[in-house]
């Protein structure tokens, strides 16, 4: 991984296999194949407003350059992937939170990582509340954090690696982490139970390494927040499962130039159980009979691992 060194230790993706620099410039655009793709995409979530009762919520999480283009070092054109698509998105709900970002961006973003800061997803889970009519649960959102020295995924590739105050926001001890399914990135799923959480409702939030810390925040109002790694891409067994009134599909802005996959989770999920070995098998497998959170999740981790065992 290259890296682009900007002022005052701020470092930013470069020769990434998205052309992040390249989309910037304008010079990697949506292709006219791949916008009629998103255009297809918001359609099918146009329908699946049907099944649930908040139409779902689709939200591109800023790059960093977005939000510093002031110390990148390459300039913005005036129509980008990000422009492109929110032209695109006709008749749904697309958030795009850079304004709400750049009022504290250097609190909202690491010196050393890509990613929004747990400052930042607070800052996002915000826009989102109040987005979709609940402003009054803002106040319950993490409103203290704590720092220790750590290294970004952009700090940690340089020798040596630079390290920076690290942001975390302090959860009540009563946002519950229930269940993980122990994948890592696509097809990771994961719980959060909040009994005193002001809202008595589920959230199921389809999204990529942002939502990560965007799903911690947001188990501070919701009840029940089940996150899934899909990079955006709806699953209709959860969505059975849950039957959720609200519904949060979440993407990178550097991810945007190609339209959301249609990788099935449980698709994702097997292929990462067959890939593990004896060892990991048997310690996944141990957590998924030992969780009393992971309901039907558990047990269809358990019939993929079956399924792996049966290929040795």
């Amino acid at each position: 991984m290259r890296i682009l060194e900007g002022p005052f230790g701020h470092l930013f993706l470069n020769n990434d296999t998205n052309d992040t620099a390249a989309q910037f410039r304008g010079d990697r655009l949506i292709t006219p194949e791949d916008l009629a793709a998103w255009k297809h995409y918001f359609q099918d979530l146009r329908a699946h407003a049907d099944e649930i009762g908040i139409g779902p919520v689709f939200m591109v999480a800023p790059a960093k350059e977005e939000i510093f283009p002031d110390l990148y070092p390459v300039g913005r054109a005036e129509v980008t992937p990000v422009d492109q698509l929110m032209a695109a998105a006709e008749d749904v709900s697309l958030l795009f939170p850079a304004p709400e970002l750049k009022v504290d961006r250097g609190l909202a973003y690491h010196r050393t990582d890509t990613h929004w800061s747990d400052y930042g997803a607070r800052i996002a889970a915000e826009v989102y509340l109040r987005h979709v009519g609940l402003a009054e649960h803002i106040k319950s959102l993490p409103v203290n954090f704590r720092f220790s020295e750590k290294a970004g995924d952009l700090g940690r590739n340089l020798t040596p690696p630079m390290t920076e105050p690290w942001m975390r926001a302090k959860l009540s001890p009563d946002s519950v982490f229930a269940f993980d399914n122990k994948i890592s990135n696509h097809g990771k799923i994961w719980i959060f139970q909040n009994a005193p959480a002001p809202l008595a409702e589920t959230l199921v939030l389809f999204g990529d390494s942002f939502g990560v810390n965007l799903s911690k925040s947001l188990s501070a109002v919701f009840q029940r927040v089940v996150y899934c790694h899909t990079a955006a891409m709806w699953d209709p067994f959860v969505i059975a499962q849950e039957k959720p009134r609200y519904v949060l599909l979440e993407m990178a802005q550097r991810f945007i130039v190609q339209p959301p996959l249609d990788r099935k989770l449980w698709d994702s999920i097997a292929q990462k159980v067959s890939a593990l070995d004896e060892t990991e098998r048997r310690q996944v497998r141990q957590h998924m009979t030992e969780t009393t959170a992971g309901g039907v999740y558990a047990e269809r981790m358990l019939a993929c691992l079956e399924a792996a065992d049966a290929q040795v």
